[in-house]
């Protein structure tokens, strides 16, 4: 009797240590999509102000410079965040 309470004892250990092990690769999964999400939120933002600074930012008389400076923020702030 002994010896299958000990039995026992040890698979619920083992069950439990698996258990675990899947849900940190889970976590671990759901993480990097969230941060390809983030990624490609940031890519898309970046490429709709490129595409305004060509399509209406040299045109409107003041020149790319204000665009272009919140561009090279957005970029700054992005590469902050990716290190």
């Amino acid at each position: 009797m002994d010896q299958n309470f000990k039995r026992l004892e040890q698979l619920q250990r083992e069950i439990q240590d698996q258990l675990q092990t899947q849900m940190q690769e889970q976590l671990a999964k759901i993480q990097t999509i969230h941060d390809e999400k983030k990624m490609l939120e940031s890519q898309r933002n970046m490429m709709t102000q490129l595409t305004q600074l060509l399509a209406g930012g040299i045109d409107n008389g003041k020149g790319p410079w204000p665009i272009l400076g919140r561009i090279m923020r957005n970029h700054s702030i992005l590469r902050f965040l990716l290190h």
